[in-house]
This record gives C-alpha cells, structure tokens and sequence, in this order.
C-alpha cells in the first residue's frame, strides 16, 4: 500500500511532531510503501541545503522517501505570525501533493487541522483515504492557551475545525484519552483510534547501551524540548532559584530549545538574576542529544494546568523516562499517569513547595525512580511493535 505522511516538521527539527513523523515513517515503512512531504527544516536554518532557488528536495531514509519544500522563514511569536506559518504549509504542501503519484492513504500528522488544505487536494485528485492525526483539541488548544482571543476568529477556527474532522476517513490521537473524548463528538462518524507517539526501537537500544562519563562535578537539572505555552517555565524558574538560594547545592538548571517563548524565557532568567539558571538553544545532532539526555541528572517537565497538556502524552517525556533518569513532573492527566506507570520520578501539584523538596529530593540522592522498569515500560508501550500494530489497525479499518 503507498502511504504519504504530510507533516511540516521532520529531523533535523527537534520538537515532537518531527520525532513523531519519523518514527511513524519507520515503522509503516516496514508493510507499506512510504512518501513523506515535509518543508525544509525550521532549526537550524543555515544547515538546509533547501533554498529559494532550489525549492525541492527528494532523498531516500532507510526504507522510505522524504520530500521537502522550501518555506520562507516565520516568526512565530504571535497568533498571526502562527497562523499565517500554518496556513503557508498547508497551501504549499497542497500545491505540492498535485506532483506525487497516486496514494492509497494520505496521512496528515502536522499542523493540527490545517493539513486538511494537502490531504484533501490529493483526495480530490486521487481518491485517496484521508486520515488526520490529532494531538490537541483544535481550536480547543489555542483559544485555551490565549491564541485566540477575537470571537469572530474563533468562531471560524471552531467552524473549520468541524469541517476538517467531519471531512475525513479517519482519525489519530496520540492518547486514549484523547481518543475517548473524541470519540464523543457527534460530527465525527469515522474511526478514531490512538496511535501513540514514541521513541524508535534502535535509538531504545543506544540508550540502555549508551555509556556516559560525568565531566563536571555540578548536578545537573534539565527541560530540553519545545519553548511553547503549554509549559510553566515561570513557575520552573521561580522554584529552582528559591531552592538554590537556601541551600548549598552545587547544581544547576538548563533550560534548552527553540520556540516562540524563547525571548521571554531568556528575560525571565535575567530578571531571576540566578547565575546557577542557564539557558542554551544550540542545535544538536541526534547523537549529541542523546548523549545530553544521559548526562543529565535529572529532568523537569513543568505543564500548565490545561486541557491541552493534561490530554497530551509529550514527546519528551517519553525520551526522558527512556534514559533511565528521573523526572520532576509538574501536570496532570495523561502525563501524570504515564510517569507514575513507568516509575520514572516523582509528580509534583502546581505547588512550589512541593517542587522545592523534589529538587532536595533527587540532588540528595534519593532513589525514586527505576530506570530498568521505565526501560522495559517504554519498550513495550511506545516503540515498534505496539505503534505498529495501532496505526495498522487504523489503516485497516479506514480500507474495508
């Protein structure tokens, strides 16, 4: 069966719809025949080979066809600025999939909704199958995280939202309970079903072998990942510096990525003026990544109290439950659930004080996590096998 994958990020990108497209490349690569549309890489712009006057690009990756696009350069800071990006995609990816040969199934997994614009174009066309991955209740998100806040602009985001998920042959979430809620709605008759987001098989592997030997003495917190809304950096921030400032800890806080919070989260560590609070955003292969992932001692993933992130199963998460280190976890919901289940650190309420005693907690040793059960956990929830066997069921039922 031909299956094109449309996603607006994929690797070198580090967020987590990059990771998720690849991984499902990978494994549908083994049953299917695999195309991907992507756009040229948003991180690091220097590095794409992709420019105005070569806007195209086909390579082959393992098993599976990549084709990226070239897209000019967004900032994305503002709710126009994200939405104008989104809809630049959408509309260059449409005109794109004119080009690609007949597909059985075209599967949009990034942006959100707005892939509707490249997989219907090819549907018109073609006749394909149409299937949408879900990892936020659009507009539900947005309006929620105060990117959109003009009641005519969300009446005509919540309209096309109900259009795009009606106007499909089937749907991906990324968590059950993303799927149960969905599966609520009575303008959706198509098949819903969760296809998990989840860490390669391979790259597992490398990480239970990966040996890593500690340079620096200081202890080492981290959140590595998207710069977005949905995280509580202001509260990190404030609980790190207060912990730090009562105690001798030799220790410090990384905040790393890129995204639309960047600047603000730079002024918020400045304004904290804590020299012990750093924050970097160099781009990292694959292997430098890991290899920071591990010599980490500690990681904290601080989610706001949403609907949004208490639905979601992030990324990193995932990645930081894998290495075998522990997590400081700051959410509710799915995120909650999934920790406790991996036994892979320790969730904290919305409280500073309980986050204070869990950075006391790790730095003074205490073993609260078990790395060989997150191991074995990750293993058997969120790798090949089991992401296999969800997004093939979902292909099965949307061709009967």
């Amino acid at each position: 069966m031909n299956i094109l994958l449309v996603s607006e990020y994929f690797p070198p990108d580090q967020v987590g719809a990059s990771r998720r497209t690849k991984v499902l490349a990978e494994i549908l690569s083994n049953r299917h025949r695999v195309t991907v549309l992507t756009s040229s890489p948003h991180y690091p712009k220097s590095n794409s080979q992709i420019k105005w006057y070569k806007p195209v690009n086909s390579k082959n990756i393992d098993n599976y066809k990549v084709i990226q696009f070239w897209m000019p350069e967004l900032k994305m800071e503002t709710t126009i600025g994200r939405i104008v990006n989104y809809c630049l995609f959408s509309f260059i990816a449409g005109f794109m999939s004119l080009f690609i040969r007949k597909q059985d199934i075209v599967w949009g997994t990034s942006p959100n909704i707005f892939v509707t614009i490249p997989i219907n174009v090819h549907h018109l066309i073609h006749k394909s199958k149409r299937i949408i991955n879900v990892d936020d209740l659009w507009p539900t998100a947005p309006i929620e995280l105060g990117f959109l806040k003009n009641q005519l602009i969300k009446l005509i985001a919540i309209k096309f939202a109900i259009i795009s998920l009606s106007e499909t042959d089937g749907i991906s979430t990324i968590s059950d309970k993303l799927e149960s809620i969905m599966k609520k709605l009575k303008f959706i008759n198509n098949p819903i079903r969760t296809v998990y987001v989840g860490i390669e098989y391979k790259r597992l592997e490398k990480f239970n072998n990966f040996q890593v030997k500690k340079i620096k003495p200081y202890f080492r917190f981290m959140y590595s990942g998207k710069l977005g809304p949905a995280y509580d950096f202001e509260l990190l921030i404030r609980s790190f510096k207060s912990w730090i400032n009562n105690t001798e800890a030799n220790a410090e806080l990384i905040i790393r990525g890129t995204g639309p919070l960047e600047i603000e989260i730079r002024k918020l560590i400045n304004k904290s003026s804590c020299q012990n609070i750093k924050f970097d955003n160099e781009y990292l292969s694959d292997v430098e990544y890991d290899h920071l992932l591990l010599s980490t001692d500690t990681f904290v993933l601080p989610m706001k109290k949403n609907f949004v992130s208490s639905t979601a199963i992030p990324t990193k998460l995932l990645e930081f439950i894998a290495s075998g280190k522990p997590t400081i976890l700051i959410a509710e919901g799915e995120p909650r659930r999934i920790l406790q289940e991996s036994k892979g650190g320790l969730v904290c309420n919305y409280n500073p004080h309980e986050i204070i005693k869990a950075f006391s907690i790790f730095y003074e040793g205490a073993k609260i996590n078990d790395p060989e059960f997150q191991f074995r956990y990750i293993k058997n929830k969120f790798t090949n096998k089991n992401i296999s066997f969800q997004a093939n069921r979902l292909i099965k039922e949307i061709s009967e």
